[in-house]
């Protein structure tokens, strides 16, 4: 109660539970067995400082779902579906590592060192905040607009891009990674 006594009272509310909560930060070995993959809060817990966890899920969704409805359309090999976790886990670990620190900052334990957090931000010394993680690694795709896929699109050139402005009305541009040539 004494944080919040300037605002509130014993009289006003009734303390019902006090805790001390532990943020976990991991993410899984393996994306990938087989036909299983881990997406989601299944492949990574991440603290909330960041606000990222259900917005990683999605991420992961994103990432595969366009390459599972290749590999069963038949338009791109099976080996596609490995740069799921390729792409996914470096993106993934660098913003459970931005939100582990930010969670240091807000969570001070130290009252001293939080005064001085305090006054620094009070002051407007504030650090800009680290750049977004770029995905840097397996099959980059980039999207213009809506429609459907054209086979024409994949598979991309080694280590250059392909363009489909076909029909279907869809532009995309897809890269492989080096390490990714020799696996489609």
């Amino acid at each position: 109660m004494a944080l919040v006594s300037k605002w509130l009272t014993p009289d006003d509310a009734e303390l019902i539970r006090s805790t001390i909560y532990t943020f976990r930060a991991a993410h899984a070995r393996e994306w990938r067995s087989g036909r299983v993959f881990l997406v989601g809060d299944a492949a990574h817990l991440m603290p909330p400082f960041l606000g990222q966890g259900m917005c990683f899920g999605i991420r992961d969704v994103n990432n595969l779902v366009w390459k599972l409805d290749l590999v069963l359309r038949g338009l791109a090999p099976d080996a596609v579906l490995d740069s799921y976790g390729v792409e996914r886990k470096p993106h993934v670990a660098q913003i459970i590592e931005q939100a582990v620190a930010l969670g240091k900052v807000s969570c001070m334990l130290d009252p001293e060192q939080a005064k001085h957090r305090d006054q620094a931000l009070l002051a407007g010394h504030v650090p800009p905040p680290p750049p977004f993680p770029w995905l840097e690694q397996g099959i980059l795709q980039q999207q213009a607009d809506a429609g459907r896929f054209d086979r024409t699109a994949w598979p991309a050139k080694p280590g250059g891009a392909r363009r489909n402005s076909g029909a279907g009305g869809r532009c995309c541009r897809m890269w492989l990674a080096p390490h990714m040539q020799s696996r489609c």
